[in-house]
């Protein structure tokens, strides 16, 4: 334990002496870990998200992607006399068209704050529930009667951390932000804790739902343009005949509404990807120029403390000394950077599993910068040594 606890000290010893090229690797490696782990993060996270999207990839899902204009939707408010009847009925024409699925799925952000987050009214049917597994710890899930009534009092499933705000069994009076009116809903379930879906548009990113409650999507009571036009836009649509999502958007060219353009989820996945890739590659690209000036730097360095301590290391080998316990101190002073330049990738990513794979490449790193001065050391005799020293 002394010859440890002494070659610590050498390694301190040597940082403090050669301490403007240590601070310049530190900080260089402190980019190169947070780039690492950065980009470690986001693979893992876009790989968790394509496998949870994997059952709407498998359902052959179609997705709208809206192209009307921002001119043609205000016109479409201004003249709403027409236009909600219209939108009534192509929603009803897609949610009563045969031979295909589907689920809706909007929402709007309350008033009410609960520790410090915006309660949030989303609108939707089971097969939203279904598709991404999300269930009730207590309680049940929405029937089909809430579906189809248009009852007084709304039946709604509430996010965990709404269970004390909303008990189970209890009506509340409150606002609805879609229309402002005073709607009196009753809590029907609860859902599991953490609950959340996967984001469609942003790979990767799951949509906590703690603090959102659900209320069933009724159309008797879709009677505003806002609504409406959601209940339209985010409708998912699984069908294996892509004349059916067509009919819908000649549907809504034919009542004068939206420009929908229905696409397989595959191609929204797609894009998403090649913009990730991209992203990664250039992240990747600058950590390993970083990389590659730092270990160059600090490789030469370490040739150079070796020439200029070659009478220390002379006299350490004809006392009987052995390379190895040079090539340690070298070892200790790089191990001892490397870990103090994983700290802030510790404390701004935390402890996961992206953090066991920035500690792998760190000990890369130090392998490959003590080839170097390994070589050297193992080409250079004693006598060698006393010679230069001399």
């Amino acid at each position: 334990m002394i010859s440890v606890f002494r070659q610590i000290k050498y390694a301190f010893w040597d940082i403090k002496i050669h301490k403007r090229i240590s601070l310049i690797f530190f900080f260089q490696m402190i980019v190169v870990f947070l780039l690492v782990n950065s980009s470690i993060t986001d693979i893992i996270s876009v790989n968790n998200g394509l496998n949870r999207l994997k059952k709407l990839q498998d359902n052959k899902a179609y997705v709208n992607r809206d192209s009307t204009s921002n001119g043609k939707i205000d016109a479409l408010i201004a003249e709403q006399e027409n236009s909600l009847p219209k939108l009534k009925e192509l929603y009803k024409y897609i949610i009563d068209s045969d031979k295909i699925d589907k689920f809706s799925k909007w929402e709007y952000s309350t008033n009410e704050i609960i520790d410090g987050h915006s309660v949030v009214q989303a609108t939707t049917t089971n097969k939203f529930f279904d598709m991404y597994s999300i269930k009730v710890i207590k309680g049940y899930m929405f029937d089909e009667s809430d579906f189809l009534n248009n009852p007084e009092i709304i039946p709604i499933i509430v996010g965990y951390n709404l269970k004390e705000r909303y008990k189970l069994g209890q009506t509340y009076l409150a606002k609805d932000p879609a229309t402002n009116k005073k709607i009196t809903y009753k809590v029907i379930g609860i859902l599991e804790h953490n609950a959340s879906y996967p984001s469609i548009f942003n790979i990767g990113k799951e949509v906590n739902l703690n603090y959102t409650f659900f209320k069933p999507i009724n159309i008797k009571s879709l009677n505003d343009f806002g609504s409406l036009d959601m209940a339209i836009s985010s409708t998912i649509i699984f069908t294996n005949d892509e004349n059916k999502v067509n009919s819908i958007e000649k549907k809504s060219i034919e009542l004068g509404l939206f420009s929908m353009n229905y696409r397989p989820i595959q191609e929204y996945m797609k894009d998403y990807l090649d913009i990730f890739s991209k992203k990664m590659i250039y992240q990747l690209f600058i950590a390993v120029i970083v990389l590659l000036f730092a270990s160059i730097s600090m490789a030469l360095n370490l040739i150079t403390m070796i020439s200029k301590n070659m009478k220390e290391f002379s006299i350490h080998l004809i006392c009987g000394g052995r390379i190895t316990s040079i090539l340690q101190r070298i070892l200790w002073r790089l191990l001892i950077i490397l870990s103090i330049a994983l700290i802030p990738t510790v404390l701004i990513f935390g402890i996961n599993i992206s953090l066991i794979y920035t500690m792998i490449t760190a000990c890369f790193i130090l392998l490959a910068i003590m080839i170097i001065p390994y070589i050297k050391m193992k080409k250079t005799n004693i006598a060698q040594l006393v010679r230069r020293s001399e």
